[in-house]
């Protein structure tokens, strides 16, 4: 039905009235010359019915042969639309402008889907279909799917098989991901438990393996606090993976430091420039910013259904920065001096418990110094592979 009225209005047709005579007989005449009527009413002042332009061409002589009287009431439809304005000349002209877009954006690619994927990122397989030429806004007829699909998965870890297909201005890419590796541990499976700093050690508690090095005594990086290799009962050993918990009383030294004519850069302004992208084309709102650092860029793209449409604002923000050489003063310097110590201090020790911290000033011509000895408790115990020629035994 709804096909059926837009070919109606397309073609045009009228709305008349049809008075005096015999209506009977002027409908009788009407079916008999093929004249199509719908929407016929019967009122007190005659026929009210609809049909086209040809068909009321022909009602005159069924209207005279039947004794009635028809006359228009209204015309409806794009002849008698284009007829009324057809000395403006613009409107015309934007009916065809207005197809000859609608045909050149059908013809363009507008939405890429991705099925299939669990781990890859989506936009991660639409940028190496991208890299391939496959993109939002290139044309259906040149794109080539089979290509892009070859280039992208060679391209792309992790896919076995991707392919890609084009149905209309969509294009959906299938691909079944590979079964993930298994993790490749030492094959030796045999570990030590050494120290990674110098220190103090105050707690070992070996899980598996044989203990090494004694409490309270001092270890050296690179130590072996917990073994991998086991004494039996029967004095002959074994080989594990030695794990184990190992706490030990460090010392590690801070300084900060800063100069009277050190260079610090400021931010004179943030500016924004607005891009309109419409089918990965992009035009530029306004100037560049050429003397500006490129900060981040915010994107807000139209969407239907979920799926981002290739329409969008894209927003650049720039800052001018500039390098300005101070000229301190003692009581500034030591200011800075003592928030870059206190950063560095809450850096350290935010994984570690602090003992004690021993802190002290120097101050010498034109620079300013902070030095601190911050004593620690702290792991210091990690995993180490062997293998049992390192050892100099064998098994037995």
């Amino acid at each position: 039905m709804f096909l059926l009225n837009f070919l109606r209005l397309f073609t045009g047709y009228v709305r008349f009235r049809a008075c005096g005579g015999f209506g009977e007989r002027f409908l009788n005449l009407c079916s008999q010359k093929g004249i199509v009527l719908w929407d016929v009413e019967t009122l007190n002042d005659g026929i009210y019915a609809s049909t086209s332009v040809e068909g009321y061409k022909k009602i005159r002589t069924a209207a005279k042969n039947s004794g009635m009287t028809a006359r228009i009431i209204k015309k409806y439809g794009l002849p008698f639309l284009v007829f009324k304005y057809r000395k403006r000349i613009g409107i015309p002209i934007g009916i065809v402008i207005f197809i000859l877009c609608l045909s050149f954006l059908s013809t363009r690619i507008w939405l890429i889907d991705v099925e299939g994927n669990n781990r890859i990122p989506e936009e991660y397989i639409i940028s190496a279909v991208e890299d391939a030429g496959l993109r939002i806004g290139c044309s259906v007829f040149t794109a080539d799917p089979v290509k892009a699909a070859l280039v992208a998965g060679n391209n792309t870890e992790g896919i076995s098989d991707i392919k890609i297909n084009i149905i209309g201005s969509r294009a959906t890419i299938r691909i079944k991901e590979q079964e993930p590796s298994p993790e490749i541990v030492n094959t030796t499976g045999l570990y030590n438990v050494v120290a990674n700093k110098d220190a103090q050690l105050v707690l070992l508690e070996p899980y598996c393996g044989t203990p090494i090095a004694k409490v309270l005594n001092t270890v050296l990086k690179g130590e072996v606090l917990i073994s991998g290799v086991v004494a039996n009962k029967d004095e002959s050993t074994h080989y594990s993976h030695a794990s184990g918990y190992a706490v030990g009383r460090t010392e590690t030294a801070i300084k900060s430091a800063v100069n009277s004519d050190e260079i610090f850069h400021k931010i004179e302004s943030n500016k924004r420039r607005y891009t309109l992208s419409f089918l990965s084309i992009e035009i530029p709102i306004g100037k560049g910013e050429s003397n500006s650092t490129f900060l981040l860029r915010k994107e807000k793209f139209l969407s239907f259904s979920n799926k981002k449409m290739p329409l969008g604002i894209l927003c650049d923000e720039y800052s001018s920065v500039t390098k300005n050489k101070a000229s301190l003063s003692e009581k500034q310097m030591e200011l800075i001096a003592i928030e870059r110590y206190v950063n560095e201090a809450e850096n350290y020790t935010e994984n570690r418990q602090l003992i004690s911290e021993k802190c002290s000033e120097k101050f010498g011509g034109n620079q300013k110094e902070i030095h601190g000895i911050f004593s620690c408790y702290e792991n210091i115990g990690k995993e180490e592979s062997f293998s049992i020629n390192e050892t100099g035994s064998s098994f037995q």
